[in-house]
């Protein structure tokens, strides 16, 4: 059940404030949501949706719709996309 402010309403009653709310960023728990993850990566939210379909970067899914994103993960995972310099100066 939710309240008029889109809070869990136990949440409320407990004084939680580790839920995802309107006001609370969702990097406070140490995970991304979609929005935040793809402008965290400089990407669009649809390439990172087509990265999720490819499972080319690791994510959690909480919900039918709502998946979170690892900042520590996002990070190794775009280690694989690192080309190397070939040549160097002499």
């Amino acid at each position: 059940m939710r309240s008029k402010d889109n809070t869990s309403v136990a949440a409320t009653a407990a004084g939680d404030k580790t839920n995802f709310g309107p006001d609370t960023p969702s990097d406070s728990t140490g995970y991304l949501r979609r929005p935040d993850a793809a402008k965290y990566l400089g990407i669009s939210q649809r390439t990172l949706s087509e990265w999720q379909r490819k499972r080319v970067i690791p994510f959690v899914k909480v919900g039918a719709r709502c998946c979170l994103f690892k900042r520590d993960e996002l990070d190794r995972a775009m280690i694989r996309f690192t080309i190397e310099a070939v040549g160097g100066e002499k």
